[in-house]
């Protein structure tokens, strides 16, 4: 679904409160006030937010009350059609005693949002990389006349369910480790808040205490995307035993692992673990892992590498777009070339009876296209086939993907983790 179907409510006083809108100063004069409150998309009290002067240290900043995804934000001007900012940047925050780093895009650049446009006209802008957070701030950077604006936010609840291993809903067959110390000491016990029971410790033990140790949790379901974790230590009442320092690791097939690195850092992420036995220690993934294997790398620890874990996500959307059935109508897929009519791009529609799309020219130049319609669709699986044609043995054997949201600018798919483009 498009992003802008999920306005948070800042235009809608009974959902965003006006004490949830705040600014660094406002404008007021006998009989006229442009409030922070009054900063509400589509908004008809006073002028909508001005600023008290017109300097780059202004800013409106809008409280969602919890930390949710914030995919875009929309903007307009004043509320009497002379006066809105031109371009402007955006900070966010988890917390509010956190720092406030400007938004970024995929290639850690800042990002300088322009409207276009008069004051009541609404613009759009999608976020390429959605944040979380809490709290959203306004960073006027050019203006005509004076800084008033009137704004909405987009996005959805933070995705952090536990995925299941203290409640058991993963399996002990999914969780699996380099060694245990016996069966009593078994990587099953890897569960957050399990508890020593007899002869059972109260975690994973391992058997040998080195850096070559991991605790791997298997997820069934492949769409599932982990946005947190969390650690504990052994719990026990003779034993003094947890993990300082790990690293995160993850893999589609169980083979080739990647190390977790950070948006815009080339190094493994460091992940401060535990100071004690039971404190259970949290941190977010930014960016979220995507993958079937998750193992937990302890690289310090204290007395004995012994862990309990919790995931947390959330199981992402897997439905067909509409290529198979026809909801994607032939208008939107394109190619660079066709063979013939009766190998247009049209074609190309998996489980097709009859054709499918086969360029002019056999080289590397070629490429099919389907035009989803929305600058915020969420893809997250594609298939392929070849030609539909018993006497005929044709098909592509491996491709990359590309993607855009304005036709022109096109960028390859890569992995995280990883630094050069998806072979398929």
């Amino acid at each position: 679904a498009s992003c802008f179907s999920n306005a948070v409510g800042v235009s809608n006083s009974s959902i965003i409160l006006d004490s949830f809108l705040r600014a660094s100063s406002h404008y007021q004069s006998p009989g006229y006030k442009a409030l922070p409150s009054y900063g509400r998309l589509n908004g008809t009290r006073g002028d909508g937010w001005c600023a008290e002067i017109n300097d780059d240290k202004q800013w409106l900043q809008v409280d969602l009350g919890k930390v949710i995804e914030v995919c875009a934000v929309a903007t307009q001007g004043d509320i009497n059609g002379n006066e809105w900012v031109i371009d402007f940047k955006l900070a966010h925050s988890k917390s509010y005693e956190e720092v406030w780093p400007t938004y970024k895009d995929a290639n850690d650049l800042e990002v300088k949002f322009r409207r276009e446009g008069g004051s009541n006209t609404t613009n759009q802008h999608p976020l390429e990389v959605p944040v979380y957070a809490r709290y959203i701030r306004f960073l006027p950077v050019t203006w005509k006349g004076h800084i008033c604006l009137r704004v909405e936010v987009y996005g959805s609840v933070r995705c952090a369910e536990a995925l299941g291993m203290e409640s058991k809903a993963i399996a002990d067959k999914q969780i699996s480790a380099s060694s245990q110390w016996d069966y009593n000491e078994a990587a099953h016990n890897g569960r957050l808040h399990f508890k020593e029971s007899g002869y059972k410790a109260g975690a994973w033990v391992v058997r040998t205490n080195d850096e070559n140790q991991w605790l791997q949790i298997e997820l069934i379901n492949s769409n599932v995307k982990i946005t947190k974790v969390a650690t504990q230590g052994r719990n026990s009442q003779k034993f003094l035993y947890w993990v300082t320092n790990y690293n995160l690791t993850y893999s589609n097939d169980g083979v080739k692992f990647h190390i977790y690195r950070e948006r815009g850092h080339m190094e493994a992420k460091n992940f401060v673990g535990n100071t004690d036995k039971d404190t259970v220690v949290y941190h977010d993934l930014f960016p979220p892992i995507r993958a079937r294997y998750i193992r937990f790398r302890p690289t310090a620890w204290y007395g004995w590498i012994t862990m309990r874990v919790e995931l947390y996500g959330c199981l992402e959307c897997q439905d067909a777009f509409g290529m198979e059935n026809g909801a994607i109508s032939d208008g939107q897929i394109t190619a660079s070339s066709e063979l013939k009519a009766a190998h247009a791009a049209n074609k190309a529609r998996l489980k097709a009876s009859e054709g499918t799309w086969l360029p002019l020219t056999n080289n590397a130049d070629q490429w099919l296209q389907i035009d989803l319609l929305g600058n915020d669709i969420l893809v997250t699986r594609i298939a392929t086939q070849g030609l539909n044609n018993p006497n005929m043995s044709k098909w592509v054997t491996s491709y990359n993907l590309q993607y855009s949201n304005d036709e022109i600018n096109f960028h390859y798919y890569i992995e995280q983790g990883e630094s050069v483009k998806k072979v398929y």
